[in-house]
């Protein structure tokens, strides 16, 4: 109770600067300027690799480090890394999702040139993932052709038949890498920072100053039992 008591004197005493403290250090969260936050944009693409006997491409450890690689860049968006150089591979990153499906998403200050540069890195390895692909299928496609052509005798037309239908069965199966999500949908976008609008400054002001004050009238009674 004489705790109690002495606070409730001690409030008495210093009412006016228990009401001012609170009511000052919201007004200045209110008005304390802000600088303008950069925020900073995630933009994520979705792959889904291939399958067609090429590990570089269709093994998504071997994608990650191909997509790790300066040299990557360097040759098949040359535009992209003259711009951006080493903060490219800073700020980029892959990672296998699921089974053979790979992400690639990039966090930068501006929302359209972070979302263009996923969107490119992405477009290049669609593109060179189509040029093997293509590699393959011609080389299946030109040796189903050669066996049709080949002139066998019966004895042999029985092997000749298997090896055709072995290609065709091959050829049916490989496949090229998807996209299976692009970085143009805003829900694939995120932003970060978000700033205090003056209204929560001014809150958070206000509850430091009761905070300041509340530690101010009890610490004598600390000081007191000590």
């Amino acid at each position: 109770m004489d705790v109690i008591r002495r606070l409730a004197e001690r409030i008495k005493k210093y009412i006016v600067i228990v009401i001012a403290i609170p009511v000052l250090l919201g007004i200045i969260g209110w008005l304390l300027p802000v600088g303008k936050e950069i925020s900073a944009y995630t933009a994520e693409s979705m792959i889904s690799l291939g399958d067609y006997g090429n590990a570089d491409m269709n093994e998504p450890s071997q994608v990650i480090t191909l997509l790790s690689n300066p040299a990557f860049y360097e040759k098949y968006t040359p535009t992209l890394w003259e711009k951006y150089q080493e903060e490219l591979l800073k700020n980029f990153h892959v990672a296998l999702e699921k089974d053979k499906i790979v992400q690639l998403s990039m966090t930068g200050t501006s929302q359209a040139d972070t979302v263009k540069a996923v969107n490119d890195i992405t477009n290049a390895f669609l593109k060179l993932d189509d040029h093997y692909y293509k590699q393959k299928e011609s080389i299946i496609l030109n040796s189903i052709q050669t066996l049709k052509d080949e002139k066998v005798s019966d004895d042999t037309k029985v092997s000749q038949q298997k090896f055709i239908y072995k290609l065709e069965t091959e050829k049916l199966a490989i496949k090229p890498a998807t996209l299976l999500q692009s970085a143009n949908d805003e829900a694939n976008t995120s932003a970060g920072n978000t700033t205090f609008s003056s209204k929560d400054r001014a809150v958070l002001g206000v509850l430091l100053g009761i905070t300041v004050v509340f530690f101010a009238l009890v610490f004598p009674e600390f000081v007191r039992r000590s």
